[in-house]
């Protein structure tokens, strides 16, 4: 069996939510044989800004979730994309993979956030 895999390479930038899904779209038209994108990341929130990535959080069920859900199904191409999830009031640097159909067959959760620093041991 053969894939083809894109990786979408989107320089994070202040753009609003919706503003990255339409350029995530733009994408999925001009590359319509793709049978994966993968896009960065935390690509919802970017990096750096506990603010912002705190105010973008949701759950692996939430409002983009369905949207990025709505575009693999369109375009019948499955994406998995990084986002900032709450879960159980945590907050995860989580990664959702997202088939074809529009169905989530995965969700993996990273504890260790950008903008939390490590103590050192020494």
């Amino acid at each position: 069996m053969k894939l083809k895999v894109g990786i979408y390479q989107y320089k994070i930038k202040n753009d609003s939510l919706s503003t990255k899904i339409n350029k995530l779209e733009k994408v999925l038209k001009k590359n319509s044989t793709c049978d994966l994108i993968i896009v960065p990341e935390l690509y919802l929130s970017g990096y750096g800004n506990e603010k912002v990535i705190k105010t973008l959080k949701e759950t692996k069920s939430g409002q983009y979730s369905k949207l990025i859900a709505n575009l693999c199904h369109k375009y019948s191409t499955a994406i998995l994309y990084g986002y900032p999830e709450q879960y159980q009031n945590k907050l995860f640097n989580s990664a959702q993979f997202i088939n074809h159909q529009g169905e989530v067959l995965a969700n993996h959760r990273k504890s260790m956030l950008p903008f939390i620093q490590r103590k050192s041991c020494i």
